[in-house]
């Protein structure tokens, strides 16, 4: 038998090895399966049926107003990015635009999947950090200004919670004190 390894370090910890009996097997069974991560288990790697993936895809794209189908190509649309930037000097390195993978959730009862739009290296990436910075730090002016309005008005309008020990905090007051 003829065996070829593979070495492999898709979200693993260490290198581990894979044998396949003919390298063709291998580029066969990427021609029907989607090897991809699993959510809640990044060690672990799933098999999905390539067509049932990309229909899984289609589907969530096609059932939201988030994305629309464009006639631009990817270069049209990496020059637009590039230009806007330009225009306020925000420096762009990367020339792609983000891509759209699905994770299965083996963890709920039913099958389901996390959808993630991953734009680690697009024209986007530059701007979307500016804007992610803006937006910290307006959520910060408005919950300093909450906290202070708080000590004379003794009600909140600021309901945005940071973290889940913040709200488990604020029910363990409201049960301590009744």
């Amino acid at each position: 038998i003829k065996s070829t390894v593979f070495s492999s370090n898709l979200s693993c910890k260490r290198s581990e090895s894979v044998f396949i009996s003919e390298a063709k097997d291998f580029e066969l069974l990427k021609d029907h399966f989607i090897i991809t991560g699993v959510d809640k288990a990044q060690n672990n790697l799933s098999f999905i049926c390539r067509h049932y993936y990309l229909m899984n895809l289609e589907e969530e794209l096609s059932s939201t107003k988030t994305y629309v189908l464009s006639d631009k190509t990817e270069d049209v649309i990496v020059k637009e990015h590039a230009v806007f930037c330009k225009k306020y000097k925000i420096p762009v390195s990367d020339f792609s635009v983000p891509f759209m993978h699905m994770i299965p959730k083996f963890h709920k009862p039913k099958l389901d999947f996390r959808y993630i739009a991953a734009g680690t290296r697009c024209s986007t990436k530059p701007l979307a950090k500016i804007l992610s910075g803006i937006l910290k730090l307006i959520n910060t002016t408005l919950r300093y200004s909450d906290n202070f309005n708080f000590k004379f008005k003794n009600t909140s309008g600021y309901w945005i919670v940071k973290n889940k020990d913040e709200q488990v905090s604020i029910l363990d007051f409201l049960n301590n004190s009744s």
